[in-house]
């Protein structure tokens, strides 16, 4: 929320969560799926920001947002 633009970041992600749950959840690969966001993307997210790295891990975010199309 501090960062640039974090508010406009915030509102998209409720935006669009529901309609990329809802895709994953009905594509029948779920545990699949969720694990490898979980893998790519969450898990060095998570480490970014305990390194105060929160640029980089906004950085990672767009990108898995961009990138989980691939996953459907």
């Amino acid at each position: 929320m501090q960062q640039d633009n974090g508010e406009h970041f915030i509102n998209e992600y409720y935006k669009i969560a529901p309609t990329i749950v809802e895709k994953i959840e009905s594509s029948g690969k779920q545990y699949e799926i969720y694990k490898k966001i979980d893998e790519d993307y969450i898990q060095t997210c998570v480490q970014l920001i305990k390194e105060g790295e929160n640029e980089s891990c906004l950085k990672l975010y767009k990108k898995m947002v961009n990138n989980v199309q691939l996953y459907l």
